[in-house]
């Protein structure tokens, strides 16, 4: 009898256990649903973009609840097929898919706000036959440098902070050129991290042999800040431009890329036999058009900072040597640009944009001109400098510094300034050149002909080279002090 009871009151107990259980499994399963609901309308709604199809299998959606009533959406192996026909692009192209294969994608999706932010990518894959893409009277495959031409792309990994894509939730009626405006408004400041990036460029010469341009990235880190006013009022007709004068007060960058690259090899191949390759282990490089630190003028220019680059060619060691640098830093600048002038720049961008191509040459030719008489004389009424520097310049044989700063005051002469290349202990590479046995003798000759006739040599045995012009004699060209003839 013990024993009956004993088995009834187990059973009890897994039967009331199993009860407990069995509401929360049917909560499960609804969540399960809505979830399931909510990956299905996102792809549902990605799909609604012209040219874009994303295929993707059910069960391997993931779908994670995050805060603010947002979801971490991940597609395991999705293909998305790219059709750029579809794009407003300006030139006619033919019906081109282009398969863009992914180990997974992570979204950020909130469907109440209607928000979209994009996270991370991985092991992504695409190859396009580039020869298919533009539509031409006669026969591209035909057509020297057009036939076999393919790209392949992958990446192993790419992430995004604080990357809204939200403008692909809204499509309808959008061209390329609007929906590019609208993501860049939605990110003004962006940063992006992607790894292990591989870039193939295949085409046939014209003496049909197979040329492959070979490209592998470890590591590339960009900051990006920009004007999403400037860019959409440039290619929307009808709109006009921001007043710059009050963005130039306010100390916005109409645009400012930075980025971090590292361990970047380069390498070009013959029908597989290898003509040459390179690499560098880091590279830093900036572009940006932004106000100076007054707030008064705008800067246009760039900054290159490269660390150890070696170059490898068979059978050429003088070209090996030319590529051997340790450090490579440059910096260019083009100031006090007024806002007038910037504006009247945008300005002829604009209208160049917006020219029928079915106006008449004539008309079109001189208003053209007119645009860029007026652009000239902007220009001159900046007086802007153009400086340019090269710091420090190491290399196998030596080193070098370099600085460039001219003034332009006049449209009918040449800017006033002076250039600077100082070459310390020129001695010491001079004759580390001459006992240099991978060059040729003729290049010797030639290098140290070239130093002793231009680089004079002070008591310290440093090297300088000096390029200048006045204002007091404007045309006359001045190197180490006296003219040119």
């Amino acid at each position: 009898m013990k024993r009956y009871i004993s088995l009834i009151m187990k059973m009890l107990s897994v039967s009331a256990a199993l009860l407990l259980l069995i509401p929360n499994c049917g909560e499960s399963r609804e969540t399960v649903k809505k979830d399931m609901e909510i990956a299905a309308e996102l792809v549902q709604t990605l799909n609604e973009i012209p040219g874009l199809t994303i295929k993707v299998e059910p069960a391997s959606i993931i779908v994670e609840p995050s805060e603010k009533n947002r979801y971490l959406i991940t597609l395991k192996n999705p293909v998305i097929d790219i059709d750029i026909s579809n794009f407003n692009l300006g030139i006619p192209v033919k019906d081109t898919k282009i398969p863009v294969k992914m180990k997974e994608v992570v979204y950020l999706y909130g469907p109440e706000e209607k928000y979209l932010g994009m996270i991370s990518v991985r092991e992504l894959f695409l190859e396009w036959e580039f020869q298919d893409f533009i539509q031409t009277a006669g026969n591209a495959k035909n057509k020297p440098g057009m036939q076999g031409m393919a790209i392949k792309l992958s990446m192993a990994k790419a992430e995004f902070k604080n990357y809204d894509i939200s403008p692909l939730l809204h499509t309808k009626a959008k061209d390329l050129m609007e929906l590019v405006g609208e993501l860049l408004g939605k990110n003004q400041s962006s940063e992006t991290t992607a790894e292990h990036i591989t870039y193939e460029l295949d085409f046939l010469s014209k003496e049909k042999k197979k040329i492959s341009i070979l490209m592998d990235i470890e590591k590339m880190e960009s900051h990006q800040d920009a004007l999403p006013d400037i860019f959409i009022s440039l290619y929307k007709k009808g709109q006009a431009l921001p007043d710059v004068s009050t963005v130039l007060k306010q100390g916005k960058a109409l645009f400012d890329l930075e980025m971090n690259i590292s361990s970047v090899k380069l390498s070009v191949k013959e029908n597989e036999n290898v003509l040459g390759s390179g690499t560098v282990d880091h590279m830093s490089v900036s572009y940006f058009l932004k106000p100076n630190e007054t707030n008064s003028f705008f800067i246009y220019g760039f900054t290159w900072d490269m660390k150890n680059m070696k170059v490898s060619v068979p059978n050429n060691k003088e070209i090996e040597l030319a590529g051997n640098i340790q450090q490579w830093g440059m910096k260019f600048s083009l100031e006090n640009l007024t806002a007038t002038f910037v504006k009247s720049y945008l300005d002829l961008a604009k209208k160049n944009y917006e020219m029928s191509p079915v106006m008449d040459k004539e008309k079109l030719k001189q208003q053209q001109m007119a645009m860029g008489l007026t652009i000239a004389s902007e220009f001159m009424k900046s007086k802007p400098t153009i400086k340019f520097s090269i710091s420090p310049f190491k290399h196998y044989f030596g080193e070098l510094e370099a600085e460039l700063n001219f003034q332009f005051l006049n449209l009918m002469a040449p800017p006033v300034g002076k250039a600077v290349v100082n070459i310390p202990k020129i001695n010491e590479i001079l004759t580390k050149i001459e006992e240099e046995k991978a060059l040729s003798q003729k290049t010797r000759e030639k290098l140290l002909k070239l130093a002793k006739e231009y680089v004079p040599v002070d008591e310290n045995g440093n090297g300088a080279l000096i390029f200048e012009t006045r204002q007091d004699q404007p045309g006359t060209f001045f190197l180490n002090g006296k003219p040119i003839k």
